[in-house]
């Protein structure tokens, strides 16, 4: 864990570096290619890297870096239909809940802020209807792999604002894990 920490650390730095370098001095350094990239608008590219494990990572949209995130997945999706995609951002929890083992997984909902140039938590939610094993984004929309017990399920959930509500679910093979 403490590798994986110091690992996204040297990236973190080698992004500052980079910009010292090449705003201050016009020179070019290599950086390692992101893990995931993709855009919250055309001329608004978003990055994401993740440490060796895909247990934390961090993300970058123009001249903002985030915070280092417990993260396991980045999607992106335009909830609110304004024109600017959010960031579907899947998190490793540790708080205790009665159907979830320690640490657990769950979504956070970031979005852009154009005033601060900055990704800030729109939503930060604990769970979601069950317990969460991954998911997509289709048509705008949160499609959410649960599990209890035995049984898989499919959900599809709509952005209400504040947090989601589901509007249809199926029940779905489990895979083997």
């Amino acid at each position: 864990m403490l590798f994986s920490c110091l690992y996204l650390l040297y990236i973190v730095l080698l992004l500052l570096l980079f910009e010292i370098a090449v705003f201050n001095f016009g020179l070019s350094a290599a950086i390692p290619p992101a893990d995931f990239t993709g855009f919250l608008r055309p001329e608004l590219p978003v990055s994401a890297w993740f440490d060796e494990d895909h247990n934390r990572g961090f993300m970058r949209v123009e001249n903002f870096t985030s915070k280092i995130y417990r993260m396991w997945k980045v999607d992106l999706a335009d909830l609110d239909r304004d024109g600017t995609r959010e960031v579907l951002l899947g998190v490793w929890l540790n708080k205790r809940r009665h159907d979830e083992p320690e640490p657990h997984r769950a979504v956070w909902v970031l979005g852009w802020d154009e005033e601060l140039k900055a990704l800030r938590e729109l939503w930060r939610g604990s769970a979601l209807a069950r317990p969460l094993r991954d998911f997509v984004v289709r048509e705008e929309k949160l499609v959410a792999k649960e599990k209890v017990g035995n049984r898989c399920f499919e959900t599809i959930y709509e952005w209400t604002g504040f947090g989601f509500t589901s509007n249809r679910r199926v029940s779905i093979l489990c895979e083997a894990k």
